[in-house]
């Protein structure tokens, strides 16, 4: 399990946050946010998709969990409602590519923090980890053949 290393600029994304568990405020976010971005025209090829997990469920009760759905944006958007605008930070990060389903992308993290990290040389840095979405429509994707790309941030 080795990681690209990368330096990424800093993004401006529009988003949606909700809470609870990760399968549950996922799915609430994304329709959410592409309900907003289909009706206003957002989507374009080079649109891509990121996900932020804040929070650890071992340790984080679940009504308490955040999660926030992402697409990148190049023009000023004005917000609305649950719709809001953010920065992802640029820096440094190790990028894990997880195979399969989202519902074991907790297996990658899992690995990444209890293995990958203790026998690297890296700190973490004190922002959350993000992932990108690399298939253009998950939903017409078989589980098996989706990717993601997981963010850490490192200094």
């Amino acid at each position: 399990m080795q990681p690209e290393i990368r330096n990424m600029p800093e993004q401006k994304v529009l988003f949606v946050r909700k809470t609870g568990r990760y399968d549950k405020a996922a799915s609430e976010a994304w329709a959410m946010l592409m309900g907003f971005a289909y009706s206003h025209r957002l989507m374009k090829k080079e649109t891509k998709s990121i996900g932020i997990s804040h929070d650890c469920p071992d340790i984080t009760p679940e009504e308490k969990i955040r999660y926030d759905a992402c697409i990148t944006i190049n023009k000023d958007i004005k917000p609305e409602g649950e719709v809001g605008i953010q920065t992802i930070s640029g820096g440094r990060y190790a990028v894990f590519l997880h195979k399969g389903s989202y519902d074991k992308l907790g297996e990658t993290y899992n690995a990444t923090f209890s293995q990958w990290i203790p026998a690297s040389d890296k700190k973490l840095r004190d922002i959350p980890c993000f992932e990108i979405y690399l298939n253009r429509d998950p939903r017409r994707t078989k589980p098996e053949n989706l990717r993601t790309e997981i963010y850490v941030p490192i200094e």
